[in-house]
């Protein structure tokens, strides 16, 4: 392995590590991949969505922030590690709200799923991100209804509705 690969654990659906591969060899559609998960709020009570490049679910809208969990990293360590990278968001109040495997359209995760809270501006990693917007409950609700979220973001959003 040449120095300086970044090792994904894959999992099994009782949310056990079963080996690991290289990241540049992650089959998303097959592999079963922990995938830290945050979903973002203002003082307001506003939810930041994004719609992330290069998703399994392209053009749908998605969390705040999320990636996938590496080799001797925690789940709140990589849920921080996305909420820099993605939004520059480094002052936040994580919470962890629940971790569980789901199958959702035949894709295999074990979702580490979170939401914080932030009064920070929040600055936007193009590279990443092509789309993002801050809505109200009353727009998720119309999203949901018009199908525009992704499975991951409906599983989330389900769990974190007791936090609100």
């Amino acid at each position: 392995m040449q120095e300086g690969s970044i090792l994904i654990p894959i999992w099994t659906n009782k949310r056990e590590i079963i080996g690991y591969k290289k990241l540049e060899d992650i089959n998303e559609r097959i592999d079963t991949l922990n995938l830290a998960y945050v979903i973002l709020f203002d003082r307001y009570g506003m939810i930041f969505i994004t719609k992330p490049k290069n998703s399994l679910w392209e053009g749908k809208w998605s969390s705040s922030a999320a990636t996938t969990v590496r080799k001797d990293e925690t789940s709140i360590e990589a849920a921080r590690r996305a909420l820099s990278n993605d939004l520059g968001a480094y002052r936040c109040d994580l919470i962890f709200v629940k971790e569980n495997y789901y199958e959702l359209n035949g894709i295999k995760r074990v979702l580490s799923i979170f939401y914080a809270k932030t009064n920070d501006i929040v600055k936007v990693n193009s590279d990443d991100i092509a789309e993002s917007k801050w809505v109200n409950l009353i727009d998720i609700k119309q999203m949901m209804t018009n199908g525009e979220f992704n499975p991951v973001f409906l599983v989330a959003f389900e769990n974190i509705k007791g936090f609100l």
